[in-house]
């Protein structure tokens, strides 16, 4: 079997939230000379399976849009004494479930027990190709590891 054109080269790193959202900050590059190389028009796929339910895995959407990686780098928190997860990145996915109270006002059900699963990310070109092999990951009741970074780097 061809390998795909990129190859994790950092992470995947897991970082604690208390925010009721999955967020992914993604690096897409080139390596060169010890240089890291931004590469733009990539774009993040991601699918979700319920885990009470046996469902197949199915696409979520950005809440942010649907947006390509961009031609530069941008860090995710500024520097600082609270930048222990600081990492570089050009793509960034969020994702912000339903509010169940908003259908149903009593119940205990929170955004992150809309989430209790697993994911499956990968990189695509511009026409929808996969680049990448699939990265795993749960947010199953109780793991605040709702931030994720992983740097995927164009084979040599």
């Amino acid at each position: 079997a061809t390998p795909f054109p990129f190859q994790i080269a950092q992470g995947p790193l897991y970082f604690p939230t208390n925010n009721e959202l999955l967020t992914i900050w993604v690096k897409v590059m080139a390596s060169g000379g010890g240089t890291d190389i931004p590469l733009p028009g990539y774009y993040l796929k991601v699918q979700f399976r319920n885990r009470n339910d046996g469902s197949s895995f199915e696409d979520r959407p950005n809440t942010r849009g649907d947006a390509p990686s961009s031609d530069t780098f941008a860090f995710s928190v500024p520097p600082g004494p609270a930048a222990g997860n600081r990492v570089e990145f050009n793509l960034k996915y969020e994702f912000l479930p339903p509010d169940p109270r908003a259908t149903i006002p009593n119940t205990t059900d929170t955004r992150t027990t809309v989430i209790d699963g697993y994911w499956r990310i990968f990189l695509v070109d511009g026409a929808g190709v996969r680049r990448t092999d699939y990265l795993e990951f749960n947010t199953l009741a109780g793991n605040i590891n709702r931030e994720v970074y992983v740097a995927w780097a164009l084979r040599q």
